[in-house]
């Protein structure tokens, strides 16, 4: 909703760091590994953590036990051969993981990152772009790459966006489509099952040229 902002700096630790921007309060920070990170994606929906350092002459409240250990938020991030995703916990405490490309699978650059909406029973998370063309599902609460898409034979993904047509409702979980941007002009529109159901390249001679 707007009310934090994620960041990766270039230090040797590729420190990550989340901020209420509006009150200038830092919520959390956790080194981001080794290696460079060039995408940062919040989970959706999150609920707000409280800080890890509170307002200018400001006491942090206690918290109510049963809420220390639920995740208040969900990032994902990706960089250069590699991705994770950490839980921000209460009181600013950052369970964050490595993620797992899976046995046998040769890890690509993480370029981009989106989350999903969330049907009431879970499902899948985020998505994840690569580099060989492919994009990366993580389902609800796990590390790992459930499913490889192939999206494209040449080229990488370089962005993505999803465009939610409907809400999750208690009879139905959400609609949404996704839109996949990648090298060259492409950009292919994906349905749920994330099969193409459109795609153009903007440096073509046609109508959806520049």
């Amino acid at each position: 909703d707007g009310t934090y902002v994620a960041l990766a700096c270039l230090d040797f630790a590729h420190t990550i760091l989340i901020f209420d921007w509006k009150n200038n309060i830092l919520h959390a920070r956790w080194n981001g590994g080794a290696k460079k990170i060039l995408c940062l994606c919040f989970g959706s929906p999150y609920a707000p953590a409280p800080p890890l350092v509170p307002a200018e002459g400001e006491v942090a409240a206690p918290l109510p036990a049963a809420n220390v250990e639920s995740p208040a938020l969900r990032l994902a991030y990706g960089g250069i051969i590699h991705f994770g995703l950490a839980d921000v916990k209460q009181q600013g405490s950052v369970n964050a993981k490595t993620g797992l490309y899976g046995t046998g699978i040769k890890k690509t650059n993480a370029l981009c990152c989106v989350a999903l909406p969330l049907p009431a029973e879970a499902g899948n998370e985020f998505l994840i772009g690569f580099s060989n063309g492919t994009v990366g599902v993580v389902t609800k609460g796990d590390k790992r790459i459930s499913n490889f898409v192939p999206v494209l034979e040449r080229g990488s993904i370089t962005s993505l966006w999803v465009c939610k047509l409907k809400d999750t409702t208690a009879e139905e979980g959400p609609s949404y489509q996704v839109v996949v941007g990648a090298t060259q002009g492409h950009i292919k529109i994906l349905d749920m099952e994330f099969a193409p159901t459109a795609e153009f390249n903007i440096y073509a001679h046609d109508a959806y040229s520049l």
